[in-house]
């Protein structure tokens, strides 16, 4: 037995917190779609902090209610797959790699049903880190990040068809000399820059598809030094 419950077409109703507590990455492959979820005192599902590894793949659905996570880090040669139209509320990280430990994260919506990332309140600032051990086929495409920023750390994930928005720094960090595939996204109001590159070898990440809308500095910020890098079309800050 994998000690995981069945769980199908339950109604959880007008309980004081929330209508379930996960408290292990493995329980959560237990959430259905299928349940219903009204008046709940905190009408989200609550993960405590969750280490997907020892190889697992996870895919988490979308229960039509949103996640509440502590802490999510997937290592060990772990997969954490999101399924679209999921809404997420981080309190702290989304964490893929650890301490030369792999971990694969796939957030992967679409067009009708992105995936929703948010700050499990207003006082909090997190993040989607991609670490230097990021797995191979790591991305987000078609998900909306308000107030979430990202930070990608000598990995090459794709982020494509995003929106970023709203965050309290940057859009978008990228750090380490990272390479990764940018295209077709949206940065939207964040505080400071959108786009923040650590290194000039990353600059040649940004892409030509991607629209920038009244962010506090609507430019991307490059090193002062250059080596011999030579971009062009980009403003420096």
């Amino acid at each position: 037995s994998s000690g995981v419950p069945v769980l199908s077409s339950n109604l959880y109703e007008n309980n004081a917190g929330y209508p379930i507590q996960v408290n292990s990455a493995v329980s959560q492959s237990a959430i259905d779609t299928a349940s219903a979820f009204i008046g709940n005192g905190d009408n989200r599902i609550y993960t405590s902090y969750s280490e997907l590894k020892s190889s697992m793949h996870m895919i988490l659905v979308n229960p039509g209610i949103p996640y509440f996570a502590g802490s999510l880090q997937v290592s060990e040669g772990a997969v954490l797959t999101i399924e679209p139209g999921t809404e997420i509320h981080l309190e702290n990280s989304l964490k893929a790699g650890d301490n030369n430990s792999t971990g694969t994260l796939i957030a992967q919506g679409t067009s009708q049903d992105p995936i929703v990332f948010k700050p499990s309140d207003d006082h909090r600032n997190p993040n989607i880190d991609f670490t230097a051990d990021t797995g191979e086929g790591s991305l987000l495409s078609h998900c909306t990040l308000d107030k979430v920023y990202v930070v990608i750390r000598n990995s090459e994930p794709a982020v494509e068809d995003c929106t970023i928005k709203n965050s309290i720094s940057y859009g978008l960090a990228i750090e380490n000399g990272a390479v990764p595939t940018l295209s077709g996204n949206t940065y939207e109001n964040n505080a400071t820059v959108p786009i923040s590159l650590a290194r000039a070898e990353s600059v040649s990440a940004i892409d030509d598809t991607s629209v920038f809308i009244n962010n506090g500095d609507d430019r991307i910020h490059v090193p002062y030094r250059y080596q011999n890098v030579q971009p062009t079309d980009i403003t420096m800050a």
